[in-house]
């Protein structure tokens, strides 16, 4: 199952949930701005995240701008930056795709369609191979 996480006012958000919807994928969505994240969800993004902290955190954000001036992010302790990310939900970057083997963040229209079962992609491939003329579609 695809979850996304996101935070209110985010037009990337928007742009993930409607390209979810256009191909039909059922996904879970926690809104951080109204749900905590809970600790093995933190982690499983972490373990998928290619550069661990550095994936996650929206280090543009306001909340990380007043808060690094008192904590140097990098000696945190996974414990500690996770509830960071608790009282500061504004501190991960948004939206996050995940299920049990891929990871986004953010939206790129290419990169997410790895969240397409293989099956489909390979028939759809094949079926705009046959048919040039719809090639611009997908």
């Amino acid at each position: 199952m695809i979850k996304i996480y996101t935070k209110n006012c985010c037009d990337s958000s928007y742009k993930v949930k409607k390209w979810l919807k256009k191909y039909q994928l059922e996904f879970k969505e926690v809104n951080l701005s109204y749900q905590i994240l809970d600790s093995t969800s933190f982690i499983h993004i972490l373990k998928l995240s290619k550069r661990g902290t550095k994936d996650i955190i929206a280090e543009r954000s306001d909340i990380y701008r007043k808060l690094r001036k008192t904590i140097d992010f990098e000696k945190l302790q996974i414990k500690e930056l996770f509830d960071l990310v608790q009282q500061y939900p504004k501190l991960l970057r948004t939206p996050i795709i995940i299920d049990e083997r891929y990871l986004q963040i953010g939206f790129n229209d290419r990169e997410i369609r790895v969240f397409i079962p293989k099956d489909y992609r390979r028939i759809a491939k094949n079926f705009y191979q046959e048919h040039k003329e719809f090639s611009n579609l997908m």
